[in-house]
């Protein structure tokens, strides 16, 4: 960018889950750890990268030359060509998987929090590896990594604006400690756009125990009270994919206005979530119009 001072965009592929072309080892057998590393994708990986292109993005911007990040490609990954058909059909499973949805909207908005505008996803085709369907023999279904962008782009509007986590669950291994939830936000005017992700998988395996999976969440949200509150989600077992019938779908539901209570609101039975809150490897955008 300092070679060019007038490009204004830098595209960069933007994928979660292991990545053939960097040397990144592939999982070789479908199992609940691959699960819960697959929903801890982009924290694991993709935004540490990101976060040294912010830096750099702000350092020479202050230099003058302002510019944005875009992602050319990007989206569900973790294939590779060399695999064995044992390989190849747990890569298929990790990659149209729910989890696999979760990380890469995680991804997205992560990465709009860094500075990046234009996102692409690779590719809209049929068949295996990052193909956003199945065959059209096959039905044509969409993997839930399509759907989870299908879900921004269709029901999420407006500016994107800070939220800040007073408590939040976190995975801790060593130093590092990779939060459970994702709360991102966007307002358009009265109407205001919140996405609640979960990164935690009712499962149990070496040394962790996760339970039911389910996470309670409370949001503060900096108006009282509002006309219409929508949901749209995708939920089910974050293991399942749509690759042999229609399994993972956009869900939407109204949401009683007076869930809202006072500017806090719970996710809950009542608000369209479970008796203990966020549902394991999920993905909700709950959409709050004429807020006052």
């Amino acid at each position: 960018m300092q070679a060019c001072p007038e490009a204004t965009l830098l595209g960069h592929a933007n994928y979660v889950g292991p990545k053939w072309e960097t040397g990144d080892a592939a999982q070789k057998t479908f199992n609940d750890r691959g699960v819960q590393e697959t929903l801890l994708g982009y924290l694991t990986d993709m935004e540490k990268i990101q976060r040294g292109m912010e830096k750099a993005r702000i350092v020479i911007g202050k230099a003058g030359h302002d510019y944005d990040c875009v992602a050319y490609e990007g989206g569900p990954s973790g294939y590779t060509f060399n695999a064995t058909p044992e390989q190849a059909e747990a890569q298929e499973k990790y990659g149209k998987s729910l989890a696999m949805g979760v990380a890469a909207l995680d991804a997205w908005l992560g990465s709009y929090e860094k500075g990046w505008t234009y996102q692409n996803f690779l590719a809209y085709s049929q068949g295996k590896w990052w193909s956003s369907h199945t065959a059209f023999a096959d039905g044509f279904r969409p993997c839930p990594g399509w759907l989870a962008m299908t879900l921004r782009n269709r029901f999420a509007t407006g500016d994107l604006v800070k939220v800040e986590a007073q408590t939040m669950p976190v995975l801790s291994r060593g130093k590092e400690s990779y939060p459970l939830i994702r709360c991102s936000a966007m307002r358009d005017g009265k109407r205001w756009s919140v996405f609640v992700l979960s990164r935690k998988l009712n499962a149990k395996y070496d040394d962790q125990d996760f339970g039911d999976g389910n996470t309670p969440v409370t949001l503060h949200l900096p108006f009282r009270k509002c006309g219409k509150i929508t949901l749209h989600k995708l939920a089910g077992d974050p293991r399942a994919s749509n690759r042999e019938k229609m399994t993972i779908e956009i869900q939407s539901q109204e949401v009683p206005a007076a869930a809202l209570d006072g500017g806090t609101f719970v996710v809950n039975e009542r608000s369209g979530g479970g008796a203990r809150g966020m549902p394991p490897g999920s993905i909700y955008l709950y959409v709050f119009e004429a807020t006052e």
